[in-house]
């Protein structure tokens, strides 16, 4: 008995260890979904970005590097862009949220949310760029600042979810 009450306490500290990973996998599967929505897609949130930041600010030892660059290999993967450059943006913003979270993280969330602006314009900016010199053409920076002001504006409602996931299924 005790060994099955074991394994089970294993698994159950496995399965909320890896809650903020599975989280962001499942809002790059909702990002990829057609919505029917006339040119959505091309203004589709960054919803992993939102993950990646409020996870690695909050609960770094359950987002660690590891994760954050499959989780990137596999928006690549299912978004079709490049391989390797969502992985390559999300590690620099999981480094620079880990450079600054003790700063940030017993702040007020409206800090925060700046802080969170500015890490969401540079990634746009350095995924916009890489995506250009890859492709050796120029895109319309339009729809990367238009991507960029809806997930720095739908930030909140996510982060309340990210909460909630938290004292609910993460808790320590």
């Amino acid at each position: 008995m005790t060994g099955e009450g074991g394994i089970l306490q294993r698994l159950d500290a496995t399965a909320r260890a890896a809650t903020p990973s599975l989280v962001a996998l499942a809002l790059i599967v909702l990002g990829v979904v057609p919505l029917r929505l006339p040119e959505f897609a091309a203004i589709t949130p960054s919803f992993t970005l939102m993950a990646v930041y409020y996870w690695t600010m909050y609960r770094a030892e359950l987002m660690p590097a590891a994760a954050v660059f499959g989780i990137g290999l596999f928006q690549d993967l299912l978004s079709g862009g490049p391989l390797g450059v969502n992985a390559f943006v999300l590690l620099l913003v999981h480094g620079a949220v880990m450079t600054q979270r003790r700063v940030l993280m017993r702040r007020p969330f409206a800090l925060g949310w700046i802080g969170f602006a500015f890490i969401a314009l540079a990634g746009f900016a350095l995924n916009w760029l890489t995506i250009a010199l890859l492709n050796l053409t120029v895109f319309d920076p339009l729809i990367a600042s238009v991507q960029c002001a809806m997930t720095v504006m739908l930030y909140p409602p996510f982060a309340w979810m990210f909460v909630a996931v938290q004292r609910v299924w993460v808790r320590d």
